[in-house]
């Protein structure tokens, strides 16, 4: 069976770090007792200002490169001009073609998990699925319309 993991807020264990390196008389077994939060994580957090770390390798676009990204898909949106998987896939190929950095990916191409995953970064971008519409709804005309709502 997995072991639980221990539930404390953000704001208990950075009281913690910052009554350790205040050194208000606080080691950081008491630190840690006192406000509730695992000794060892707030040992690791004192070594590592930068906090939280992710599993698994880096990202190939850095987090500015993908917040332009998100940014573009949202703005193309928004001007009626949303963005297919294969054209994300497609421009992600295009930058990097122009940038020569190395990844992993066959052609410069990012594959499906690379967009999986790019998708669960991004929550604020989702894939829409459009509505079926027969042809007789999308030739509707305004003079069809005025009768169907004196009709009613």
């Amino acid at each position: 069976m997995p072991k639980k993991r221990e539930a404390f807020s953000e704001t208990n264990l950075l009281k913690a770090i910052s009554a350790v390196l205040k050194y208000d008389g606080s080691s950081k077994k008491g630190a840690a007792k006192l406000f509730n939060v695992s000794r060892s994580t707030l040992q690791f957090r004192l070594k590592n200002p930068d906090g939280k770390t992710t599993c698994g390798p880096s990202t190939i676009l850095t987090a500015d490169e993908e917040k332009l990204s998100e940014t573009w898909i949202l703005e193309s949106c928004k001007k009626g001009f949303p963005q297919s998987k294969e054209h994300l896939q497609l421009s992600v190929k295009q930058f990097l073609d122009n940038d020569n950095r190395p990844n992993p990916f066959k052609n410069n191409l990012p594959g499906v998990g690379w967009y999986k995953a790019f998708m669960n970064r991004h929550p604020s971008i989702s894939v829409k699925t459009s509505e079926h519409v027969t042809g007789a709804s999308a030739n509707v005309s305004e003079k069809v319309m005025r009768k169907w709502f004196s009709d009613i």
